[in-house]
């Protein structure tokens, strides 16, 4: 008689069930009848099928699928995506879609009990399964909003893509922050920066020493070694790895690199040159235009001995540069000053007052021409302000006095007495001329004098020349005015009246019984000389002049020499 049983297989469980002394497994809700004994010999449950497909979403387009190994259960797509509707290659903000779909399931193996055989094998197939992977391709680096892309715009004015709370600064602790950075598609990931000290190359720019005195990963502070040019060379790194460099300079000065003034002296033109009188630049000339020049005359050491002004050569990768007040570019400087400013006011200020308002000197030279001064006349007085910066912010003032004279001092007369032997000095004894002499409006300044040997009148022989300075006198203007003791300006600086041009005995030693003529200039402060001529002649008396000479060894020779002493007005 055949038996017939009732199998039921219920699916989602990993035993099998009895039949006879064997175990198997059942994975499928089925109900089968045999007409012989048999059971399950074996079966295994797993992924019974699997497809890997690759999509560019931003095409819709599907390439190739890929191979699944049904042993490792992981699938490899193709490589290069090449098919019929794929391109060889990614593109910017491309995202590739990788589908995985995979359908559960098994086999069984049934096998005749009787005959130990294998009956028949089956395969089961479950549910399906699908997983989606997304690659996003981001192949451009991060941008600045000061590059102009639509839609991203700086939220200040002045935003770089590199900031310091000081770019030029004399503290050696530096903050730096990287605003107004954008990555539209895979995000910012961070900074990181490297810190360079500048040095002049043999090309005349600035360029990065060789290994970086600083660097750091997202910090927003650091400080410096020492004073010195720096480049901040950063790096600004989106999710996908991609990195826009960028540069922002510092100066770190010393405090005590100041603008300084150095030993050349500034020069008014026409007139003095550098010399001043009185400290006051004196000029006589009415029409010529009139400039001051100050050639070397302001530095800041540190600034020009280190070419801190020079372009700073460029990076040998792409970067953007961000310019503050220290700007690759380089600046135009002359001994690290980079800003001259002048004020001109027609008064001599005393007590000096710093002026309210500047005129910028452009270009940038070391002289100007002061038109304020065209129209001017004797009596006219200036003051001239300027102010020059330098590269590191340094302010210096300075200040000129100019003086306008155009009148010659006025010399009355030359005493006929020729003083002899008058011990003017411990060392010497001298024979003095009495010389009245006056100049009103800006005062005296100096005597000249030329002693000539006249015994051939048409060929005289120069004896010596020299000039001799004319001091202030101490006594009261109002007193010794009134008592004709002195001559005053209008300003109440006054002078000995008569003057005295005193004239070393010595000089006399080899000339006796020979004329002598004296050719004197009495000088102004403008150097507008009043000349007169003057000869001591022959006569019949003979007195003694004593000659008081210091010689190297200190001995003090007397000489006796005859003296002629008749004063007569050429």
């Amino acid at each position: 008689m055949t038996k017939y049983r009732m199998v039921r297989e219920t699916r989602n469980r990993q035993t099998c069930r009895m039949l006879g002394s064997r175990k198997h497994t059942f994975c499928w809700y089925e109900v089968y009848y045999v007409n012989v004994r048999r059971s399950f010999r074996t079966c295994k449950v797993g992924y019974a099928s699997s497809q890997c497909n690759i999509q560019k979403c931003s095409r819709n387009i599907d390439c190739y699928p890929g191979i699944c190994n049904k042993a490792s259960m992981k699938c490899s797509c193709s490589s290069e995506f090449d098919g019929p509707n794929c391109q060889n290659s990614v593109e910017h903000n491309q995202t590739l879609t990788f589908i995985m779909r995979g359908k559960t399931g098994g086999f069984k193996d049934i096998r005749n009990q009787d005959t130990a055989g294998t009956y028949e094998n089956r395969e089961m197939f479950g549910q399906e399964s699908l997983r989606k992977a997304y690659v996003i391709f981001d192949l451009e680096a991060p941008f600045h909003c000061t590059e102009g892309i639509t839609g991203y715009l700086c939220e200040h004015e002045n935003t770089k893509p590199v900031e310091f709370d000081l770019d030029i600064t004399s503290n050696p602790d530096i903050s730096v922050a990287f605003p107004g950075w954008f990555d539209a598609d895979s995000g910012i990931r961070g900074f990181t920066y490297d810190v360079y000290l500048l040095e002049v190359n043999s090309n005349g720019r600035l360029q990065n020493v060789s290994t970086p005195v600083l660097s750091k990963i997202c910090i927003s502070n650091f400080t410096l070694p020492h004073p010195g040019m720096y480049a901040v060379v950063a790096g600004v790194h989106d999710l996908a790895n991609n990195t826009k460099y960028t540069r922002g300079l510092i100066l770190y000065s010393n405090p005590n690199d100041k603008i300084e003034k150095t030993d050349i002296p500034l020069a008014v033109y026409p007139g003095p040159g550098n010399n001043t009188v009185d400290g006051a630049f004196w000029i006589s000339d009415l029409s010529s235009p009139v400039t001051l020049q100050w050639g070397k005359h302001f530095t800041n050491k540190f600034i020009a001995n280190n070419n801190y002004g020079s372009p700073v050569a460029p990076l040998p990768h792409q970067f953007l540069e961000s310019n503050g007040n220290v700007s690759s570019k380089g600046v135009t400087n002359i001994d690290g000053i980079t800003k001259f400013s002048f004020s001109v006011i027609d008064e001599l200020q005393l007590p000096l007052t710093l002026p309210q308002t500047w005129t910028p000197l452009t270009p940038l030279e070391e002289k100007l021409t002061l038109s304020a001064l065209t129209s001017r006349d004797t009596g006219n007085n200036y003051t001239i302000h300027m102010k020059v910066e330098d590269l590191a912010g340094n302010v210096f003032t300075d200040h000129i006095y100019i003086r306008v004279d155009n009148t010659p001092p006025n010399v009355k007369n030359i005493s006929a007495n020729f003083t002899k032997s008058v011990k003017k000095e411990e060392r010497g004894f001298y024979s003095s001329v009495d010389i009245s002499a006056s100049d009103f409006d800006g005062g005296l300044h100096f005597i000249g004098f030329t002693l000539y040997d006249i015994l051939n009148p048409s060929d005289p022989k120069q004896i010596i020349t020299g000039t001799q300075p004319i001091k202030k006198t101490n006594q009261n203007p109002d007193v010794c005015q009134s008592e004709e003791k002195c001559v005053c300006t209008t300003e109440k600086e006054c002078y000995d009246n008569p003057l005295k041009l005193y004239l070393n005995n010595c000089w006399f030693v080899e000339y006796v019984d020979v004329p002598i003529r004296i050719d004197i200039s009495v000088n102004n402060k403008a150097q507008l000389p009043s000349n007169i001529t003057y000869q001591v002649g022959l006569c019949m008396c003979v007195c003694t002049l004593i000659c008081f000479q210091t010689y190297t060894t200190y001995t003090y020779v007397y000489m006796h020499i005859k003296c002629i002493h008749n004063l007569n007005n050429k």
